[in-house]
């Protein structure tokens, strides 16, 4: 595996050197590209998104594919905007005749290891942040997110990107930091270990650890409208998006009221896909003192949102 990223990494910075010396605009074109093909592939990528990641069609339309076509014209708008060189002004005083200006300079060749949770808008901006600033890149997908990734090079292969460019190594593939110039990885122990070969070997390297994702609901909060809210934000993508909550702390004075509508907006929910798996994690949650509200197991490969809580006293 790691011949292969080293390989990737290696074909992808014989071809960098020519598209760093394009203009930023001209850049920014095949992100405009790239935010079209999404646009003409939208009724195929809806359905393969839902039932490769068992999410609801208008979640992958509002969670994945609208912020994609608007990551990618933003990216093309103020991010060339942003990479513009700049005038600096000088003391005309002692330096009549200098003149100074801000230049940004392309890394090179740019590792992405994907993240569990970032299946494709998320690694589609990284990777056009990347292409935008000159870069080439090699990304190595998480499993989940192979089919985006797939769809990510193909989206660019239809831009016209040059081929090369953009490489996708095979899922879980070791990056080897002394091929690479950067790599953006996740909080995880793959992650930090990532991280640490690119420190010893003097390589940049920007880690993403994402976040608890905790809600907080006070005595004088309007019950129904903070319980859909959190609801909204635990179950939306599976729970597995960056904003996911993963926990609420709840005043006492309108806590049984507060879970009741909780379990409510759940039972309002669409059955989506979980199966063994998902059954076992509702097991081990009721065998630690969960209090199961709705849901559950609801025949092979199906299972119903649920809504546990714990009372804190």
């Amino acid at each position: 595996m790691a011949a292969t990223v080293e390989a990737l990494a290696q074909g992808c910075a014989h071809v960098q050197p020519l598209w760093a010396q394009l203009r930023v605009p001209d850049r920014a074109r095949y992100l405009r590209r790239a935010a079209q093909a999404v646009v003409d592939e939208l009724d195929e990528l809806v359905p393969l998104f839902a039932q490769a990641h068992d999410r609801t069609p208008g979640e992958v339309a509002a969670l994945e594919l609208l912020p994609a076509i608007d990551g990618l014209t933003w990216l093309g708008d103020a991010g060339a905007r942003a990479l513009r060189d700049r005038r600096l002004a000088g003391p005309r005083a002692s330096f009549p005749v200098t003149r100074a200006r801000l230049a940004w300079e392309p890394l090179g060749v740019v590792g992405l290891l994907g993240a569990a949770d970032a299946v494709f808008a998320q690694p589609l901006w990284q990777v056009s942040a990347a292409l935008l600033a000159g870069n080439g890149v090699v990304m190595t997908p998480h499993p989940r997110g192979e089919l985006g990734a797939e769809r990510i090079a193909r989206l660019f292969a239809r831009a016209s990107l040059p081929e090369g460019l953009l490489a996708i190594a095979p899922p879980s593939s070791p990056l080897e930091p002394e091929g690479l110039a950067k790599a953006f990885v996740p909080g995880s122990e793959e992650g930090r270990l990532a991280a640490a070969a690119c420190s010893v070997a003097g390589v940049p390297v920007a880690v993403d650890e994402g976040g608890g994702a905790a809600a907080l609901v006070l005595a004088d909060a309007e019950v129904r409208r903070a319980a859909r809210g959190v609801a909204n934000a635990a179950f939306a993508g599976g729970g597995r998006t960056r904003g996911a909550a993963k926990r609420a702390w709840v005043s006492g004075a309108v806590h049984d009221a507060w879970v009741a509508a909780v379990a409510e907006a759940a039972r309002d929910r669409a059955t989506v896909g979980g199966g063994d798996a998902a059954a076992d994690l509702v097991a081990d949650a009721v065998g630690a003192g969960a209090r199961l509200r709705c849901g559950g197991p609801q025949g092979a490969g199906a299972f119903a949102p649920i809504a546990a809580a714990f009372a804190m006293r």
